[in-house]
């Protein structure tokens, strides 16, 4: 009876293992992934670095400019409630996120949206754009921030 119990605890801590790193992180020359948990971001680190054009050996940067204002992006709407945005441009930057509507129907949404909602706003800061990571187990409430959030970038950028 025993080894039936030790073997099934072994099994059971190597299958935790795999489902909380993965499938891929015990293949021989694949780094170990670091953090985890359920509200780190499982998507990948977008470079913000401005694009740059090469033309007849000079090197000119753009970077994207928003004109100084505050602009509320539009309803974006997902399967737990419905998410809209402003934020406030200051020096052609994003200084300020508010968060006028995020999902609160039910406590979980309501326990999602009080964390993933600073992260999202802090993100945002970082990034100087939609271009955002996201919260991982707060997917629909990114996606529909990340929609909000373009929606007022694009009026910043016509303004």
């Amino acid at each position: 009876m025993k080894k039936y119990f030790i073997t099934f605890a072994a099994v059971a801590i190597l299958g935790m293992l795999v489902i909380y790193y993965g499938p891929t992180a015990f293949k021989s020359g694949n780094p170990a992934k670091t953090g985890g948990g359920p509200l780190a971001s499982s998507a990948p680190t977008q470079s913000t670095t401005p694009s740059s054009t090469t033309t007849n050996s000079s090197t000119t940067t753009t970077a994207v400019q928003y004109k100084d204002g505050t602009y509320t992006g539009s309803d974006a709407q997902n399967p737990y409630g419905d998410v809209q945005i402003s934020i406030v441009i200051n020096g052609g930057k994003i200084t300020t996120v508010n968060l006028l509507t995020m999902p609160n129907a039910a406590e979980r949404s309501q326990y999602l949206s009080s964390q993933a909602g600073p992260l999202l706003q802090s993100q945002t800061i970082s990034a100087q754009s939609a271009q955002i990571d996201g919260v991982s187990g707060a997917t629909y409430t990114s996606q529909s921030y990340q929609q909000s959030l373009q929606s007022a970038l694009d009026q910043a950028k016509a303004a």
